[in-house]
């Protein structure tokens, strides 16, 4: 796997995210600006919906998730979960550089991480998929898990997205990382007691 290259190349990224302030606690001139993101970002991520208002009503009052669609407004790189969380962690070293929206799926057991559309960039890797126009993600609202799915990053409202090249590397170090772990983590276990 660590001979598969990641590759993707874009610039097109929106300014830095503000997200931390959505996960900050509560404070009375606090309150009023996180309700104003989390306005924000159901508006933007609803806008890649077929129909926003309805999206919003689903979000809501229905299942709690929505098919969008990609390749409008995002792209989604989808990647095993242990990757995909240990990219997510990597990318989490820079204090100042909050990642983009990054999206679990519990029960299939993979990351996704939403990125500039680019119909044109390849991403390499075994159990990667890269997922853009004429595809459709489910999503939950910015503002709390549905089912399987959580945002492990919801997105700002600003637009914000994983810059192509940072995830590349981070998939890469992470990728060293895993191969690493792989031969210990493959050793039998050994009964207790046994030699």
């Amino acid at each position: 796997m660590a001979s598969a290259g990641w590759h993707a190349e874009t610039s097109r990224v929106t300014g830095p995210c503000p997200a931390r302030a959505l996960a900050a606690p509560p404070t009375a001139p606090g309150v009023a600006m996180q309700s104003v993101m989390w306005k924000q970002a159901v508006e933007w991520l609803a806008a890649a919906a077929t129909d926003p208002q309805e999206c919003k009503r689903e979000w809501d009052h229905g299942t709690g998730t929505v098919l969008v669609e990609a390749g409008r407004y995002w792209d989604v790189l989808s990647v095993p979960d242990r990757l995909g969380l240990l990219a997510l962690d990597i990318l989490w070293r820079d204090p100042l550089k909050v990642p983009g929206p990054t999206l679990v799926d519990s029960a299939a057991r993979r990351v996704g991480f939403f990125l500039p559309p680019d119909p044109v960039s390849e991403w390499i890797g075994f159990g990667v998929r890269h997922v853009g126009r004429g595809s459709w993600v489910a999503v939950p609202p910015p503002y709390r898990p549905a089912g399987r799915l959580e945002w492990l990053v919801p997105p700002d409202g600003m637009g914000t997205l994983h810059r192509p090249g940072t995830l590349e590397t981070a998939l890469r170090e992470a990728t060293g990382t895993l191969a690493v772990l792989a031969p210990v983590s493959a050793e039998p276990v050994v009964p207790d007691g046994a030699w």
